[in-house]
C-alpha cells in the first residue's frame, strides 16, 4: 500500500474517530477576567494549554479538557486558559513549515506575561499537546525573565520535538511514500483516557504546593 499525505491525515483522523466522542468544553477562557482588570478572579495556578493540530475550540476535548477537568479536582484555585484560536489556527502548516507554530508561541508568550503581571502572586504552568508542546517549549523564548521565574512547571504531552528535527525529510518522505514513520498512532489521544492527564495534574498541584513553602 502507497502512502500520500492525504492518506496519512485519513489515518489519522480515524484514529481519532474511533474514540467514542465526550460531553467536554473544548473551550476554556479562566483568565479572562483577571487579564481584564478584575484582580478576585487571580487564582495560585495559572494553567495555559495549546492544543494538538487540528483540535477544535482553544484546548480541544482530547487531552486539554481531561487535563482541566483533573487539576479542578485536585485544587479549588486553579484558572486554566487555551491558546487563542485566532492566533494559532493549530493547522499542519505551523508544524510542518514552522516546527510549531511560532504565532502560537507569541501569543502563549504574550498572554503570560499579561496574566503575571495582572496576578503577580500566581504561579504558572505551561502545558501543550503535540503540536502544542513545540509552541509552549518556544513561549519561553518570548516571555519576559520575571514571568520564567513565576513558571513551576512545563507539561507536554506526546511532544514531537524529536520528529519535528527531521523535517527537511517530510518533502522526499512524501516524494517516495514513506510516509509511516510521520503517521499518529492511536496512542496519541489516549492521554486523556489513560491516566496521564491525572498523575499530571498531580506532579503540577505538587509543584505548586511545594513552591509555597519556599
Amino acid at each position: 500500500m502507497k502512502f500520500t499525505l492525504a492518506t496519512a491525515i485519513a489515518v489519522a483522523a480515524s484514529a481519532v474517530s474511533a474514540i467514542s466522542p465526550r460531553a467536554v468544553t473544548d473551550t476554556e477562557m479562566g483568565w479572562g477576567k483577571a487579564l481584564a482588570g478584575d484582580s478576585k478572579a487571580c487564582a495560585d495556578l495559572g494553567v495555559i494549554f495549546a492544543r494538538g493540530t487540528f483540535d477544535p475550540g482553544n484546548i480541544g476535548p482530547w487531552v486539554g479538557a481531561p487535563f482541566r477537568d483533573a487539576l479542578a479536582a485536585k485544587t479549588k484555585s486553579v484558572s486554566f486558559q487555551g491558546v487563542d484560536p485566532g492566533a494559532y489556527p493549530a493547522d499542519l502548516a505551523g508544524y510542518v513549515v514552522e516546527g510549531g507554530s511560532e504565532k502560537c508561541a507569541l501569543s502563549m508568550g504574550v498572554v503570560i506575561d499579561a496574566y503575571v503581571k495582572a496576578c503577580p502572586k500566581a504561579k504558572i504552568a505551561v502545558t501543550g499537546w503535540s503540536q502544542g508542546s513545540l509552541c509552549a517549549r518556544k513561549s519561553f523564548g518570548v516571555m519576559s525573565p520575571a514571568s520564567a521565574a513565576k513558571v513551576i512547571a512545563y507539561v507536554s504531552f506526546g511532544d514531537p520535538y524529536p520528529a519535528s528535527k527531521q523535517l527537511s525529510t517530510l518533502a522526499s518522505d512524501i516524494k517516495n511514500s514513506h510516509l509511516q514513520r510521520w503517521m499518529l498512532s492511536p496512542q496519541h489521544f489516549w492521554y486523556g483516557l489513560d491516566g496521564s492527564t491525572t498523575k499530571a495534574a498531580e506532579q503540577v498541584v505538587a509543584a505548586l504546593n511545594g513552591s509555597k513553602k519556599k
